[in-house]
């Protein structure tokens, strides 16, 4: 995707938690996956109802555990105990996604597994929060940036600035700050 229609994708997505979220609705279970398309290109979210239920079956969790917030992962997949910021969680893992146009488990191990999270992926994989945090600022553009989405030489500039901004974002969301 060009980074206009991914950057669409991150608003859109943004508007849904803020609505669900203004009306007490926790997701839960916010992931790539769970954004459809339409014939337009319109990002629309879904499968919250099925969150509900799927956390409740341990072979169901499989596939979340790298879009869920540690404080989740560390309580067992009790549906009562997501909430707004787990959502955010899982919203900075998305525009993470959406910026890196990696998946949220990077196929190349930075470091041997390091804390409980780690431990649980696959052997050659890291979270991808923990993959883009291995970088400063400086190396954003040449190794984290998706170099599909920079577009065209006459947009570069204009579209780094906002994938900037946009993985601060991401990263602030993903932070373990209470």
């Amino acid at each position: 995707m060009k980074w206009e229609k991914r950057l669409r994708v991150a608003l859109a997505m943004a508007e849904a938690l803020v609505y669900l979220h203004e009306h007490n609705i926790v997701h839960g279970n916010l992931k790539s996956s769970n954004v459809l398309m339409d014939k337009q290109w319109e990002p629309h979210l879904a499968d919250y109802g099925l969150a509900q239920i799927a956390l409740f079956y341990p072979n169901a969790k499989s596939g979340m555990t790298t879009y869920l917030a540690p404080e989740l992962l560390s309580m067992g997949f009790h549906p009562e105990a997501a909430n707004p910021s787990t959502d955010v969680y899982s919203f900075g893992i998305l525009l993470l996604e959406l910026i890196t146009g990696k998946s949220s488990k990077v196929s190349t191990t930075i470091a041997p597994p390091s804390d409980e999270v780690d431990a649980k992926l696959s052997s050659g994989h890291t979270l991808l929060p923990q993959w883009v945090e291995s970088f400063d600022e400086q190396q954003w553009v040449t190794d984290v940036f998706d170099s599909k989405a920079l577009g065209s030489e006459e947009n570069f500039h204009h579209i780094k600035q906002e994938m900037t901004q946009l993985l601060k974002i991401a990263l602030f969301c993903v932070s373990h700050n209470d």
